[in-house]
């Protein structure tokens, strides 16, 4: 765990923040006198605020910081899919239970006792927080939405990390092994803010995957065995064979994730789908019509659409 209140702190352990000053340090040589009072020194939890030279937003230097553990668990919660559990309630929770927390992570505040959830929030409130811890425990999340619900900077949906890992399990494996910075290399994601913030949240992480939401999945693609007779039309462009599973298999749901992995043949226990866009002589349009299975490309497609969650 990093005990970082001054800038020099963190400055020690990562190159990532050589270029950020404190916010005393640039009001004395770059803020006008008439900015100055509305950006304070520090923190309220006693860590300077610094920001970079071209006036970012003014953020705490602990990693730790509890008032950043109050918006980051508001953020997780949200992106989660919960609602009516804002900032303000989460801040109300973690400044009233952070000494009690056993580790140095936002999760924490989902193993405080109930009794103490209920006076700091209220019935109704701790009725709905104990709600979402819960489902949390309970419900088996795609890996590739609740880790950018961490808020872990830079490490968004889009991040190139998870166009390599898939489960949770080999991102736990590679932070427990201490592999995780090798990896980061291999894959381009080189700058030292990478390492540093996954040193970060290495506790959360594990946390997440191994207690507060341990049924996180990552779906495989749904397989399909299909037949196509006859030349292939979709959308009145006429295709390939080829060209058609292509674009049927690069079909996507919201989270970007491919959705269908298409196979052909011939097999009658096999077969979901023969796809003929006109009646024919061939055995795989008598199958489909013996099996009552025949569908059009266009029909064949909306159907994949319709079925993506």
């Amino acid at each position: 765990m990093f005990n970082i209140k001054r800038l020099s702190d963190i400055q020690k352990k990562t190159s990532a923040y050589n270029n950020f000053f404190t916010v005393k340090e640039l009001k004395e040589r770059l803020i006008p006198i008439e900015f100055k009072d509305e950006i304070p020194d520090y923190c309220k939890c006693g860590g300077e605020y610094i920001m970079t030279s071209s006036f970012t937003e003014a953020q705490c230097v602990d990693p730790y910081c509890p008032y950043k553990m109050a918006y980051t668990l508001s953020h997780f919660i949200r992106h989660m899919g919960f609602k009516d559990f804002g900032e303000e309630k989460c801040k109300t929770l973690v400044l009233a239970t952070y000494d009690s927390f056993q580790y140095p992570s936002f999760l924490c505040v989902f193993s405080v006792d109930e009794n103490i959830i209920f006076a700091k929030l209220g019935q109704a409130d701790a009725n709905n927080f104990i709600n979402i811890r819960n489902t949390l425990a309970s419900t088996p999340y795609r890996f590739n939405k609740s880790f950018p619900a961490l808020g872990i900077p830079d490490f968004g949906a889009n991040c190139k990390l998870l166009d390599v890992i898939k489960t949770p399990k080999e991102i736990v494996h590679l932070l427990a092994s201490g592999k995780i910075n090798d990896f980061l290399d291999q894959i381009g994601m080189r700058a030292p803010i990478y390492k540093f913030y996954l040193d970060v949240f290495d506790i959360t992480i594990t946390l997440l995957y191994s207690t507060y939401a341990p049924l996180a999945i990552k779906p495989g693609k749904k397989e399909l065995y299909i037949a196509i007779t006859g030349n292939v039309t979709l959308n009145g462009i006429s295709m390939t064979r080829t060209e058609f599973l292509h674009a049927c298999s690069s079909l996507k749901n919201s989270d970007g994730e491919q959705m269908y992995e298409l196979k052909e043949s011939k097999s009658k226990s096999k077969l979901s789908y023969v796809i003929a866009d006109a009646p024919s002589a061939s055995e795989k349009y008598e199958i489909g019509k013996e099996l009552n299975i025949l569908v059009t490309a266009d029909e064949f497609v909306k159907i994949l659409k319709d079925n993506i969650d």
